[in-house]
């Protein structure tokens, strides 16, 4: 069977690889990107052709576009990065007859108001919300909303400004968060949910939607709710992930979602699974290799090979993967050991620590100012547990905050 053409926008250098890897055709699109001369480097090496340009000019990518489907075969047109451009290369794709998935579903996936909407429109996963354009109306918004509720930017993603109101100086508190990021609208106020939260990896191929697996979230506490690890597969009962994974699935055939990899965060509330969120993207925070270690599956490559007509194989490994981020206090950090010793645990993954003596520690308030990571595997979530504990004792920091020093 021949394999397919494809134009990419915005891939990682791991997604051209693998797709090269299942004889796919890459025509990659990326924008100019300062100091990731080394990233589009790797990408022109991989793919079959390269365009390089700002593609938030929307009539350049269309031209751009255009011109490649004039001069090549291309079967798709496929958006395989963050959302901030997705949404537009999805039109471009459905006007010239190449979109895997419409942009319609798109947004109802990308978009937190959008989502909203239709899962009130069908009744699914009910949570009471209010959309606001701009910050000037939080105040009398927030006076028609019972206290807590959540609040957060429409368009914003990594945990940024998604911020737990509980009064007034919260809500006075809130406005300092958003301003600091030069944000000021739209938002979206939503009741406060409370249970335990997970997201869902699902890969959908002809619109038949694959749930890969159910992933634990371990979050900071209020009132920011930044995502400080990850464990792969879920510790909740087989009763709790059929629920939820049916009110994921149910939502992605509502959106008429039809091909590609879907991230969907959902709360497990005491009135059953509320979906928190949804992008129409792989998970971040190292998700995928979680799905790898734990279930052999290589959920990115997976997608490649759908695309080549090749069947779904449900996982059949199942140990346990996590994900767990250094959370430090602030202050200067003067000296860091422990790492090479780490390095050399043979359940250790992968680290990274993002800081060096001298150092400013930022205060943790979204995914861009954690302090570094570490990946462990092992047979069950007890063992996992216990190898979490031992790399976080092996970490030994100086801090100084003044006068003050903490080891």
């Amino acid at each position: 069977m021949k394999s397919k053409s494809l134009i990419m926008v915005t891939p990682w250098v791991k997604y051209v690889r693998k797709a090269k890897n299942e004889d796919i055709y890459c025509v990659s699109i990326w924008k100019k990107n300062e100091g990731a001369e080394n990233l589009l480097q790797k990408i022109v090496e991989l793919s079959d052709e390269t365009y390089i340009f700002d593609i938030t000019n929307y009539q350049k990518l269309e031209t751009v576009i255009k011109a490649t489907l004039e001069s090549t075969h291309i079967d798709y047109i496929f958006h395989a990065g963050r959302e901030d451009t997705m949404l537009e290369t999805y039109k471009i794709a459905e006007k010239y007859g190449k979109a895997l998935n419409s942009s319609n579903s798109i947004a109802y996936i990308n978009n937190k108001l959008k989502m909203r909407e239709l899962l009130e429109k069908y009744t699914l996963s009910p949570v009471l919300y209010i959309p606001i354009e701009t910050i000037t109306e939080l105040d009398e918004a927030s006076e028609n909303f019972e206290f807590p509720f959540i609040i957060k930017p429409q368009e914003m993603s990594g945990s940024r400004a998604v911020y737990l109101c509980r009064n007034n100086e919260d809500v006075s508190k809130f406005k300092e968060v958003v301003y600091s990021y030069n944000y000021l609208g739209p938002f979206i106020i939503e009741e406060f949910l409370e249970g335990p939260e997970v997201s869902v990896e699902v890969i959908s191929n002809d619109g038949i939607h694959h749930v890969i697996g159910i992933t634990d979230k371990i979050k900071s506490a209020p009132p920011y709710f930044v995502e400080m690890g990850h464990i792969h597969p879920s510790q909740l009962d087989s009763e709790a992930k059929s629920n939820i994974s049916k009110v994921v699935t149910d939502f992605l055939t509502l959106a008429k979602f039809t091909f590609g990899p879907t991230h969907t965060e959902v709360i497990l509330t005491k009135n059953g699974p509320r979906i928190v969120e949804s992008q129409a993207r792989f998970g971040g925070d190292q998700i995928p290799q979680l799905v790898n270690l734990a279930t052999g599956i290589d959920i990115e490559s997976l997608m490649f090979k759908m695309l080549n007509d090749e069947p779904f194989m449900p996982p059949k490994k199942q140990r346990v993967a996590a994900i767990s981020y250094f959370s430090l206090p602030m202050g200067i950090l003067k000296d860091v050991s422990g790492i090479s010793q780490i390095q050399s645990l043979p359940y250790v993954q992968a680290i990274s620590f993002t800081l060096k003596p001298g150092d400013n520690i930022p205060q943790i308030k979204d995914s861009k100012t954690r302090h570094g990571y570490f990946i462990v595997v092992g047979e069950n979530h007890e063992e996992v547990e216990n190898h979490k504990n031992t790399v976080h004792s092996l970490i030994n920091v100086e801090i100084s905050k003044g006068n003050l020093q903490i080891n």
